[in-house]
């Protein structure tokens, strides 16, 4: 497991690309924070991450395109994996 006790955000996380990052994370390891504006497959795919073994948790609704929103999910983040 080369990511354990890392904690990561993946942005985009509710399909394609980012879900694969997400799942990818997880399964090496890590606590993963899953960010993306759609909500339902977001939390589907932490869903996914957890009934494989994994870690992961959803930020709801959000978008890097906004600062404060960026600065919710990286202090979720931190929070979600107890730092």
């Amino acid at each position: 497991m080369r990511l354990k006790d890392k904690v990561a955000i993946v942005t985009g996380a509710a399909s394609g690309m980012g879900a694969s990052t997400a799942k990818i994370f997880a399964a090496e390891g890590a606590k993963v924070m899953c960010a993306d504006v759609n909500d339902t497959d977001g939390a589907a795919v932490v869903g996914i991450i957890a009934q494989a073994g994994g870690t992961a948790c959803y930020s709801p609704g959000r978008s890097l395109s906004r600062l404060p929103a960026s600065s919710r999910i990286c202090s979720g983040g931190r929070t979600e994996a107890g730092h």
